[in-house]
């Protein structure tokens, strides 16, 4: 083998490196903007608990039908859950209290 193949079949193999460098950084920059796209389109749904003498119900469990999401409002009754765009359905409930469901509810 003569000096100069050798420096071919290296030179090969660095550009090879190099474009698999290239094609992983490409890779990775556009899953990091399908996830940025994802999170610009979340919303967060917040609100307050109350019954129907407008005390507040700490510590009710609200659930999003038909998905895993959910929250526990805090000592102040108070809750958020982040959703992306839509129609949900969100289920309360509290101990001594009914299930109340709050169709279309829009986000």
């Amino acid at each position: 083998m003569t000096p100069s193949m050798a420096l071919k079949y290296s030179s090969r193999g660095f550009t090879r490196k190099l474009a698999l460098n290239l094609l992983m950084k490409r890779i990775l920059f556009f899953l990091l903007f399908l996830l940025l796209v994802q999170f610009s389109f979340a919303g967060t749904i917040s609100g307050v608990v109350k019954d129907e003498k407008g005390n507040v119900l700490p510590y009710a469990s609200i659930t999003v039908k038909g998905t895993s999401k959910g929250a526990i409002t805090n000592a102040e009754g108070k809750y958020s859950i982040q959703l992306v765009a839509g129609n949900y359905t969100l289920i309360c409930q509290y101990v001594g209290f009914k299930k109340r469901r709050e169709d279309d509810f829009r986000w």
